[in-house]
């Protein structure tokens, strides 16, 4: 129950910090970094080791494409924690997906990926966060979470 609870905090904190403490578009333009498995520019990453393995990426962007997640573990195919939210806004509107409320922390074997739902048609700027955590805390484990953008 706890670690359930710490994966949730996690990722309602990711959420919650201001959108002007953001990582930034990925980088320098100049060194695109791109992978072989098509999954786009790396524009956010996080690592975490140690007893709670958490890791939370975290990006705003203003132009994007498909915007898609990768949660790993080392060594593999470990049960982790996880879950992924976007907050989209245009001109007033805010809008999230999961709903405000809704995030719910769900266990699957590494790894884990997906694609991003944009809740909002032509938005201005989106912050796409994604958080994972080893669900059996054995120290030496080690969790990644990275965010693609095509």
């Amino acid at each position: 129950m706890i670690r359930k609870l710490a994966g949730t905090i996690a990722v309602i904190a990711a959420v919650a910090i201001p959108t002007s403490l953001a990582l930034g578009d990925g980088g320098d333009a100049n060194a695109p970094q791109t992978y072989a498995g098509g999954k786009g520019k790396l524009v956010a990453k996080d690592t975490a080791k140690r007893r709670p393995a958490a890791a939370v990426a975290r990006v705003s962007l203003k132009k994007f494409g498909k915007v898609s997640y990768a949660i790993s573990s080392k060594p593999g195919h470990l049960p982790i924690q996880w879950a992924a939210t976007v907050r989209c806004t245009k001109g007033f509107l805010i809008d999230y997906y999961p709903g405000p409320g809704d995030v719910r922390t769900t266990v699957k074997k590494a790894t884990i990926s997906g694609t991003f739902k944009v809740p909002l048609a032509d938005p201005d700027e989106c912050t796409f966060a994604a958080a994972g955590q080893i669900a059996k805390n054995n120290l030496g484990k080690k969790v990644l979470v990275k965010i693609y953008n095509k």
